[in-house]
């Protein structure tokens, strides 16, 4: 592989765990009643 193809998967990787996150984050901010969820 070259070095720009790891790159660019490392990119698409970060910018997945980027969604994922903010998603979590929305999701916990949303369920109140588990407020010990996720930490």
């Amino acid at each position: 592989m070259h070095k720009d193809e790891i790159t660019d998967r490392l990119y698409l990787i970060a910018e997945a765990i980027d969604v994922i996150l903010d998603r979590c984050i929305k999701y916990k901010h949303r369920t109140t009643s588990f407020p010990h969820l996720g930490e």
